[in-house]
């Protein structure tokens, strides 16, 4: 399982991979400058990002006026490794049925207008399986089979249960086999990535830099645990051990400061680094 860190552009969250090799970036263009997307569709997204690792690039859902068309060429001007095709997530519980049926049946057609131009535009498309429930969620995994993709991910995956996830993740790789690419949008709970790993190709997360401005880090335990820990709750001494010993001198080094207890109390976007990382060496070891 690949673990790729969500990078918001406006404000830019800090560069991960100035510091160590992550799996991938999924660049998240919901709240963007005129002046990113300018840069990005010119220069590509690599040369923006000076990242020559796996980039994932959402699909501007907050932008509902934008066509699945205009969504698609604007991804394949930024030349990405991967794109995620116009979906309808539906987070809304007050929607009646009714409503909730034509979003699901609108990110389908989405999903079958996409995979027309996928080759056309040389761009390679995660398409973003939609519900409510476990029958809506494998309706729509179905429909997908059907039309003959083969890239998936699951959305809408951010008020589900750690149990409910994994019953849905069980269920939409049973339908969709072995070998169809399976990848799993903002989940990351740490009760969950084990669980993950056994079913899912990849994920993504805004975790590292949540956890960040909430002062808090994540650390491995001795009987390989992921643990996330507040600052204000542990010693300095204690957190010296706990901290990776290889990304501690990293940091020091980065910003200048003789201790890293302080660089972290005081800095986001170091403790933001630090989580990244700590998170994708840990899915790494399940991987393996």
């Amino acid at each position: 399982m690949k673990f790729f860190i969500s990078w918001h552009p406006v404000p830019p969250d800090p560069p991960y991979w100035k510091w160590f090799k992550p799996d991938g970036i999924a660049v998240s263009l919901a709240n963007v400058n005129r002046r990113f997307i300018e840069r990005a569709t010119t220069l590509g997204i690599h040369k923006v990002l000076g990242y020559d690792g796996t980039v994932m690039i959402d699909s501007l859902t907050s932008s509902k006026s934008i066509s699945q068309l205009h969504v698609l060429i604007l991804q394949s001007w930024m030349k990405p490794d991967l794109a995620v095709h116009k979906d309808y997530p539906i987070l809304d519980r007050t929607l009646s049925t009714s409503i909730r049926w034509k979003m699901l049946k609108k990110t389908i057609a989405n999903a079958e207008a996409a995979l027309k131009l996928e080759d056309r535009l040389g761009i390679r498309l995660i398409y973003v399986i939609q519900g409510w429930d476990l029958r809506t969620f494998t309706w729509c995994a179905e429909k997908y089979l059907e039309i003959g993709i083969s890239r998936m991910g699951l959305g809408s995956s951010k008020l589900a249960s750690p149990n409910n996830l994994i019953r849905r993740i069980k269920t939409i790789r049973q339908i969709i086999g072995k070998r169809n690419y399976l990848h799993v949008f903002g989940a990351l709970k740490p009760s969950v990535i084990k669980s993950l790993s056994r079913y899912v190709d990849s994920v993504d997360s805004s975790s590292p830099v949540q956890a960040a401005v909430r002062k808090s880090v994540y650390i491995v335990t001795k009987e390989n645990k992921l643990k996330r820990i507040k600052l204000d709750y542990v010693s300095l001494n204690d957190l010296i051990e706990l901290l990776p010993k290889e990304l501690g001198t990293w940091i020091v080094k980065v910003f200048e400061d003789e201790y890293i207890e302080s660089i972290l109390k005081k800095s986001k976007d170091a403790r933001a680094i630090l989580n990244a990382y700590v998170l994708t060496k840990y899915i790494k070891l399940l991987s393996e």
